[in-house]
């Protein structure tokens, strides 16, 4: 099950008793729990009817105990038992819980774990207890989100400034840890604008890059061998706070992609082959990589590439000037091969 599974069976109140549920996009879940707080309690007696338990700091029996108890002048009652993997529990402990869980009357239970591996979530999965997933959102659905969450704030993107806002984001890439409430903190933010319309200039001017894509666009630079532009933008990351502990890797992870993708590309791979095997949810990165590389011979990208795996372990050496020796490396990758 996903969320949405969730949200269409709570609109009806016809929710099971229990759900285990996997937390990995706070955004989803926490509008899921809302949705159903307000779908099944009555808001005058929330405070009879809701329990929170967080099993970091809870013990079996708290968690025995409000499951069982019955609700108060409602016909519904909502536990929620967080990290119950994070509780020292014994295996009859947490059968006899999926078992009162199961049975409690007029009660939805919500238990969520983060460990797969850990003996709950296969105690309760081999109970057959319904499981729900809080995946990131796919590529279309968060399309679909931003364009909603920009109207829901007066606003609408053009098509070029949704395309940019899209991937320029980065939540769909699977080397990111971005939040929807990143996102949405970053459309009220855009939403501020007296214009009815975003425009893409807009988006340039507000958006706040992550590391990773400032540094693909310092990749650029590189690649044509302007350095005083690679100057210029080393400086400005550095201005923010960001290490070249935390450049350096990614200027490697850069000329890797690079790498890759021209080899694939002189075999005549596809797009998507390309797109898949970088592991871009969106083609447009790819894209742009596929043009970075199209005047650079392979043979350069090798060099360049042991290049930044070089610098890379000698900056983790003590005694080393870190802007003198990402600098250094700057002027190696763009001179003249």
């Amino acid at each position: 099950m996903n969320y949405l599974d969730v949200l269409k069976l709570s609109k009806t109140k016809s929710l099971k008793s229990t759900y285990l549920m996997v937390n990995r996009e706070n955004y989803l879940y926490d509008h899921t729990i809302q949705r159903i707080k307000e779908d099944y309690l009555n808001p005058e007696l929330i405070v009879f009817n809701y329990a929170y338990y967080d099993g970091v700091e809870v013990d079996y029996d708290q968690v025995y105990n409000g499951i069982i108890t019955l609700p108060v002048m409602s016909e519904y009652k909502i536990v929620v038992v967080e990290n119950i993997d994070q509780m020292n529990l014994t295996d009859n402990q947490i059968d006899d819980i999926i078992e009162v869980s199961r049975n409690a009357i007029g009660s939805v239970n919500i238990i969520t774990f983060k460990n797969k591996m850990s003996k709950v979530y296969k105690r309760f999965k081999k109970a057959e207890v319904e499981i729900v997933e809080f995946e990131k959102l796919n590529g279309n659905d968060f399309r679909k989100w931003v364009i909603k969450k920009f109207r829901d704030n007066g606003k609408k993107l053009s098509n070029q400034a949704l395309e940019f806002f899209i991937n320029y984001s980065m939540y769909n890439d699977r080397n990111q840890s971005i939040s929807l409430y990143q996102m949405e903190n970053e459309i009220i933010k855009i939403a501020s604008l007296p214009f009815e319309i975003v425009e893409i200039e807009h988006l340039k001017e507000l958006m706040v890059m992550p590391l990773e894509m400032n540094v693909f666009a310092l990749t650029d630079s590189l690649a044509e061998g302007d350095i005083s532009v690679s100057f210029k933008k080393l400086h400005e990351l550095l201005k923010k706070g960001h290490s070249t502990y935390e450049i350096m890797p990614l200027l490697t992870k850069q000329y890797n992609n690079m790498l890759i993708a021209k080899t694939l590309s002189l075999k005549s791979h596809p797009l998507n082959d390309i797109q898949e095997i970088l592991g871009f949810k969106s083609s447009y990165p790819v894209k742009l990589i596929l043009k970075r590389v199209t005047g650079i011979d392979k043979k350069s990208l090798m060099k360049s590439l042991e290049s930044c795996i070089e610098y890379e372990s000698i900056s983790k050496s003590q005694g080393v000037n870190k802007r003198a020796h990402i600098e250094s490396l700057f002027m190696k990758l763009t001179s003249k091969k």
